[in-house]
């Protein structure tokens, strides 16, 4: 069962974190799942859209955040305190507004804390060395952890191909690559293709070092899940013909990668079809989500006030017109959600 899951580029820019918090809530609300969202983005744009709609933090910004933050759970790992994270000391953070959504919130020190070390576990859990072994699996075993408490598990990454990105990726069953239908998207897929062979070999290598010393962890590579394409303009109801051409060849690229098994898929469907999900430019209904802290299929009429220069709802034909987008939207999500179930 595809269980824990992220949005992986290398490339930013490509609505990974607005993907991922938008999914999670589908998943708790439309579905009623239990979610743990993990930030592991140094940049921590979850933990903010996840906290947006409570205004008591928001508007004191000197107020400490709830729950205990990735960098607290990570540390006595870190310091070599504990051979492995102890879950029962991690305070879940709670949504004010989506009750089955939970978080383990991001922290800016993370990355500048802990890519050092695990770059370290990675160059050197091959060996004897027992303290990098544990630390190479941190994360599998942080997600396993709570795998009988959640229905799913959705990790938020960064941009990067560093050492903390790449062991939050493996942690994960599978992933969903976001795009936008562009030359650098197209040139990112490209990229992946040989970092997944890097990390992919390196991982079975370092896997089967475990078992001897006592470190009991499934070995696993991430499933590929489909693409996301994100961010196409519509000229009469279809997409500009500009953005068929790139969707096109990141098709063609993407089709390459799963037919050389640099993408590795259960679904012969993704194969044939491997872009799951078109996203139309949303406009300004995106930062207006980020400022009532929902997901963009739940913004309301009363929430198109922030979309008028007079501060006043939209009516008739104007919130119709937005009001199709935000539907559109979520048929685009619930697509990427009934792609876990394949």
């Amino acid at each position: 069962m595809i269980q824990a899951i992220t949005f992986y580029n290398n490339k930013g820019g490509v609505s990974k974190t607005t993907t991922a918090f938008n999914v999670g809530v589908y998943l708790s609300k439309i579905l009623g799942k239990k979610i743990l969202l993990i930030d592991a983005d140094p940049q921590c744009n979850l933990t903010e859209l996840f906290f947006a709609s409570n205004t008591e933090i928001m508007d004191n910004p000197e107020k400490d955040l709830p729950g205990t933050s990735i960098l607290d759970a990570f540390q006595d790992r870190i310091d070599g305190a504990s051979h492995r994270i102890d879950t029962s000391k991690i305070v879940i953070s709670k949504s004010k507004l989506y009750p089955n959504l939970d978080l383990i919130r991001g922290d800016f020190q993370f990355s500048a804390r802990a890519e050092q070390y695990f770059a370290s576990a990675i160059d050197f859990a091959i060996t004897s060395r027992v303290n990098e072994k544990n630390t190479y699996v941190s994360f599998k075993r942080l997600i396993d952890d709570y795998r009988n408490k959640y229905d799913y598990i959705i990790t938020d990454v960064g941009p990067s191909s560093g050492a903390l990105t790449r062991l939050a990726f493996l942690a994960t069953d599978g992933f969903f690559i976001p795009v936008s239908p562009d030359r650098f998207s197209m040139l990112a897929i490209k990229v992946l293709k040989n970092l997944f062979n890097e990390w992919e070999k390196t991982d079975e290598l370092i896997y089967d070092t475990l078992s001897p010393f006592g470190i009991e962890v499934t070995k696993s590579f991430p499933i590929f899940l489909g693409s996301i394409s994100q961010k196409y303009q519509k000229y009469q109801g279809k997409a500009k013909k500009v953005y068929d051409v790139w969707s096109n060849k990141i098709t063609d690229e993407l089709k390459s990668c799963i037919k050389d098994g640099s993408l590795k898929s259960n679904s012969k469907e993704i194969g044939n079809k491997p872009i799951i999900s078109e996203v139309e430019d949303l406009g300004p209904l995106l930062p207006v989500a980020q400022i009532v802290g929902k997901a963009i299929f739940d913004i309301s009429q009363d929430d198109s006030t922030y979309l008028s220069e007079i501060n006043q709802k939209f009516y008739g034909q104007v919130w119709d017109t937005y009001n199709t987008k935000l539907i559109a939207y979520k048929d685009e999500i619930k697509k990427i959600v009934e792609s876990l179930t394949i």
